[in-house]
């Protein structure tokens, strides 16, 4: 018997078809009814994890994982189990991607360890073939419009996500990530279950009116960044994994497509009120 469970980010139904109950920590808010999927992530039992890397090549790795690619581009991502050997490899294509798993015992106890499941789906590139980019980023909801602030760990998005939510009422729809997907030729921040640390993952969707990247200092200072400067910040903080010649170049095409449509800027602040005193008023939120 096989379960069926759906989900759904920015805009796109992603169905998972697994043969147990499936649960995703970070999940249950983008859950939704039965509907026709735009995707299909399957789960499947293996005895033989290795048969699914022969012929590809390594292209990338993680703490958790590493990157494969074959000939004809095919992605692969390839878990470790305590840093020793594979116990699950993901396959992913354009509409539908399987997760070739050696132990259901294993992948129950990820998830009572805290790993989110939905992971072995690789979000970022599932959502790339819908042309959606993701961004380390905070999320926030003022009013219909969406800002986001990034920049490198550290650098005080959470910070400046609580001072808005404190004093501007606005909502912290995620504290790490952010879906970024143009719908009807207007560029859309959308809610995301990855969250990193920040455990803030809720749905939702706005038209995102800027991206302020962040920069620690004892002054508040706002510079608008234009074409290559733009770039040159946005790129850094794009979590879609770039190992993948064609997937960085569809990302780059993105990026361009967002900067020339969506105000850039660069935001030198401090951590207290007047930061959000300083922004909201050039901002005009």
């Amino acid at each position: 018997m096989n379960y069926e469970t759906y989900y759904e980010i920015a805009d796109i139904v992603i169905k998972i078809d697994s043969p147990f109950p499936f649960f995703a920590h970070n999940g249950e808010d983008f859950r939704c009814e039965q509907k026709k999927a735009d995707f299909v992530f399957h789960f499947q039992q293996t005895d033989n994890i290795p048969q699914f890397l022969d012929g590809k090549t390594k292209i990338g790795q993680s703490l958790w994982s590493d990157e494969y690619v074959d000939d004809n581009g095919q992605y692969c991502r390839a878990f470790l189990w305590e840093d020793q050997y594979y116990t699950e490899v993901s396959v992913v294509g354009e509409k539908e991607g399987t997760c070739y798993f050696s132990s259901s015992d294993i992948l129950a106890q990820r998830a009572e360890e805290g790993f989110e499941l939905l992971m072995y789906m690789c979000p970022e590139i599932v959502l790339l073939q819908f042309d959606t980019i993701v961004l380390h980023s905070s999320h926030l909801k003022i009013g219909e419009r969406g800002l986001v602030f990034s920049g490198v760990s550290g650098a005080g998005k959470s910070t400046q996500a609580e001072l808005w939510e404190k004093m501007c009422g606005a909502q912290v729809l995620n504290g790490d990530r952010s879906a970024l997907r143009k719908i009807d030729g207007v560029w859309q921040v959308c809610g995301c279950p990855m969250c990193g640390s920040s455990n803030i993952h809720r749905k939702g969707r706005e038209s995102l009116y800027a991206i302020v990247m962040l920069h620690q200092g004892t002054d508040n200072a706002l510079k608008q960044l234009k074409g290559a400067q733009a770039f040159r910040e946005v790129m850094p903080q794009i979590t879609t994994p770039l190992y993948h010649k064609e997937y960085a170049n569809r990302v780059m095409n993105k990026i361009e497509d967002l900067i020339s449509s969506i105000p850039v800027y660069q935001y030198t602040c401090t951590k207290d009120e007047t930061a959000v005193q300083v922004l909201k008023e050039a901002l005009q939120l």
